[in-house]
């Protein structure tokens, strides 16, 4: 099973994407480095729990931080694209839900990096001012 599915991922690769690809990730590209930042480390879906707020918002947040460590975010999202992707075939989900789960990863991480690229600006321009 893990087989077919990796063969399935093989041209999601962790590098230098093209102009518009998200930071550490390309499509069929060569092995690079995204930005270096604190993650879990062991990023999967047994690994991930509610948070509930005070105001009754509920968040999912990863839940075991003992490998934590400073690295390429990118392993992060891939470890837990395969464990979603994983558990999607184990539930009998089709293969078009399996990859809206991958891109919806892949869109997040990318939205992640664009606001933090902007924050970093705003901080920048008002330590100008």
């Amino acid at each position: 099973m893990h087989e077919s599915l990796l063969a399935g991922l093989g041209h999601i690769r962790i590098g230098d994407g093209p102009s518009g690809a998200p930071p550490g990730f390309s499509i069929g590209g060569s092995t690079g480095s995204g930005p270096p930042i604190w993650i879990c480390g062991d990023c999967h879906v047994g690994n991930l729990g509610p948070l509930a707020h005070s105001d009754g918002r509920v968040e999912i947040q990863i839940r075991d931080l003992d490998q934590t460590v400073i690295g390429n975010p990118t392993h992060d999202i891939v470890r837990l694209g395969l464990s979603l992707a994983s558990a999607a075939r184990g539930s009998d989900l089709p293969g078009v839900t399996t990859a809206r789960i991958l891109e919806q990863i892949i869109e997040g991480y990318a939205g992640a990096m664009k606001l933090g690229r902007s924050e970093r600006r705003m901080q920048m321009n008002e330590s100008e001012d």
